[in-house]
């Protein structure tokens, strides 16, 4: 596992793009607009289909620690205050209903304004969206019970909080709200399909803002969280790598992204979505990385109890309850993880007044550490021989989902397996 890590770690950075995207219709009207708006390039970006992860971005010239790689004005953002500022927003729900997420209010908001077509001001940047993203969420409950058994939990809760989002948006919607372009009522336009087209947009592209920024109207009381999220275009074009480091923050009414790591010219520019393994890098966004530095096994403290490979008397668990030693276990590449090396401690050893000072300086012996290990590669085994069989049966089902859903989840499991 660790070998593998290092290889694909060297490669990484080697992203050669292997066709400008400058010269796309839909580009050059979104730069255009932009451009006209008052965004600069300030670092010479260019947008280009890379080997490894097609549509990307690199610059002309290099990028060095703590450069500003790319600054958007926030009038060209869809964030709370452009739903704030848009009157029929407030017109379409009833509040006296319920709350909607700020997820949902600018899903919403994308709906009604890709409807407009032509007449929207957002026009070039929804023209610049894929119309379709690949994500193991959007499938059908058949497709579902045939995924993998590790990846059915993840891919549930992701179709509960959608299939949750549509009904919330259901129960809001205005009966006698219309359209004032065309005077259709809001359960015409809003349909299942786009709205989760919308919704994927959003989940897949937002970026995170400072909720701060925005002080909410008192007669916004539709809005259940926090305004967090904003849709940023251009910006939305950089992918994501576990290597990279930014900063993102609000300066003089424009959204900036500040590198911590250099790059070359013409070498792909990535960003960080937050601190992701694989799974999570799946499920939410429907992309992986291979040698992802952050993946890991995680575990669960039944299945250690079920497998005989821990005991614990009442102390032992009481105490590794409440120092939550029996959460946030897991196996990545650099070994068990503190909690789980902690509660194997607690395992090996009943004398409880060492507990502490031993766990907390993780000044284990030598013998400590070889049964830690032991365990480790006992757990990695079985988890390799059930992710084998699982990947066997998800092939054979092959003819039963979507050629689009069978190869994203088979590659996935492929890579996890690799990982493993």
């Amino acid at each position: 596992m660790g070998r593998t890590y290092r290889s694909r770690n060297k490669k990484k950075r080697q992203q050669i793009f292997v066709h400008s995207e400058e010269t796309n219709e839909y580009i050059i009207n979104l730069k255009r607009w932009m451009i006209q708006r008052g965004w600069e390039n300030i670092s010479d970006l260019v947008l280009a289909n890379f080997s490894t992860t097609e549509r990307g971005l690199y610059s002309k010239r290099k990028i060095a620690e703590n450069d500003r790689i790319i600054s958007i004005p926030l009038k060209l953002m869809i964030t709370f205050g452009t739903i704030a500022s848009t009157s029929y927003m407030l017109e379409l729900f009833n509040p006296e209903d319920g709350k909607l997420t700020i997820h949902e209010l600018i899903s919403i908001f994308i709906v009604l304004e890709h409807h407009k077509n032509d007449y929207s001001y957002w026009k070039h940047y929804f023209k610049s969206l894929p119309r379709r993203v690949q994500i193991p969420w959007i499938c059908s409950d058949d497709e579902l019970k045939l995924f993998p058994s590790y990846l059915q939990p993840y891919v549930q809760y992701r179709r509960f909080k959608l299939e949750n989002s549509w009904q919330n948006v259901l129960n809001l919607t205005n009966n006698n709200w219309r359209c004032s372009c065309c005077k259709q009522d809001g359960f015409t336009l809003i349909t299942k399909e786009i709205f989760e087209w919308a919704y994927v947009i959003v989940n897949t592209r937002g970026v995170y803002i400072n909720p701060n920024f925005y002080q909410v109207p008192n007669n916004w009381p539709i809005l259940s969280d926090e305004p967090n999220i904003a849709l940023c275009p251009f910006l939305d074009m950089f992918n994501h790598s576990d290597l990279a480091n930014t900063v993102a923050s609000v300066v003089n009414d424009n959204y900036e992204l500040i590198s911590l790591t250099n790059y070359d010219k013409y070498e792909q520019i990535f960003i960080s979505y937050g601190c992701h393994d694989n799974l999570k890098l799946f499920c939410e966004y429907g992309f992986f990385i291979p040698g992802n530095k952050l993946d890991n096994v995680q575990l669960n403290i039944k299945n250690l109890f079920n497998l005989k490979l821990i005991k614990l008397d009442r102390r032992q668990y009481n105490y590794a309850k409440e120092k939550a030693f029996t959460e946030d276990l897991f196996v990545d590449f650099s070994g068990p993880s503190f909690n789980f090396k902690g509660l194997l401690f607690i395992s090996f050893n009943t004398d409880y007044h060492v507990w502490n000072e031993v766990i907390f300086n993780e000044n284990y012996s030598v013998d400590d550490r070889k049964k830690m290990y032991e365990i480790c590669v006992l757990l990695l085994e079985k988890n390799l021989k059930e992710l084998t069989l699982e990947m066997e049966s998800f092939e054979n089902r092959k003819s039963f989902v979507s050629a689009d859903i069978f190869e994203s989840v088979s590659a996935f499991t492929k890579c996890r397996l690799d990982f493993v």
